[in-house]
């Protein structure tokens, strides 16, 4: 299979924060949907931040959603891992209320047709609002 990456477009968090806010973060003691302690505008702790932050990519800064849909604004983050042989794609919502706007089921559908063209693979629902995205399988 290759790489689940997508092409690299040069783009930077900017003023966006939202998975300083949405996710938890075990490694500060942080809980979900709470802004991080660390978060003053610009993260404080940018440098010396913990490795889960340093990786972090959501699917907007990998290249999958266009400009206008930046988590921030659009008011999803949609997180794209490698698990293994599969991808996972999970949206969590910034702003209560956007997973349930139309613009939300397009972003979704444009996010998994952008995986399609550099991966094979199968799409499975894991759970709302998770999906499984697995590599097709060669019968044998």
């Amino acid at each position: 299979m290759t790489s689940s990456r997508l092409p690299v477009l040069n783009r930077s968090c900017g003023e966006c924060n939202a998975c300083c806010v949405v996710f938890d973060i075990d490694e500060l003691h942080k809980p979900a949907r709470e802004a991080c302690q660390y978060l003053d505008g610009n993260c404080s702790i940018y440098s010396t931040r913990p490795p889960i932050c340093v990786d972090f990519e959501c699917a907007w800064l990998q290249g999958g959603l266009p400009d206008d849909q930046r988590p921030d604004k659009f008011g999803v983050i949609f997180d794209v891992t490698r698990v293994g042989p599969d991808i996972i794609l999970q949206a969590t919502e910034v702003h209560d209320g956007a997973m349930l706007l139309t613009e939300y089921d397009k972003a979704l559908t444009y996010l998994v047709d952008r995986y399609l063209e550099v991966n094979q693979i199968d799409i499975h629902p894991i759970g709302e609002p998770a999906f499984g995205l697995i590599p097709k399988r060669v019968k044998a």
